[in-house]
């Protein structure tokens, strides 16, 4: 999976992500698919895809504002990783929830 991070840029005075100068990093992550539901807002229709990512690596770059690419489909990141220490530490890791709204 592609961790997509932006650069970060100053707007009136406000940090705003810049996708533009983005850094993709490949961390090794294991995904699987949560359920897929309908979303209508405002009368417009859409689909919305969730897919748990799970293994990361507990140092990962993933972050809340992070993007995901996995194959050639992207999702955003819903809050940030959780990050589970292991008591011997050798299964140390990180889990995330992932987001695409089509429509």
């Amino acid at each position: 999976m592609i961790v997509i991070t932006p650069a970060w840029v100053k707007d009136r005075g406000t940090d705003v992500p810049d996708w533009e100068h983005a850094t993709e990093i490949e961390e090794a992550w294991r995904v699987q698919p949560l359920s897929a539901s309908e979303a209508s807002d405002l009368g417009r229709q859409g689909v919305v895809t969730m897919l748990k990512a799970l293994d990361g690596p507990y140092l990962t770059v993933l972050t809340a504002h992070s993007r995901v690419r996995v194959g050639d489909v992207l999702y955003e990141v819903v809050g940030d990783p959780g990050l589970w220490p292991s008591l011997s530490g050798t299964m140390d890791h990180a889990e995330a929830v992932l987001e695409r709204v089509e429509g």
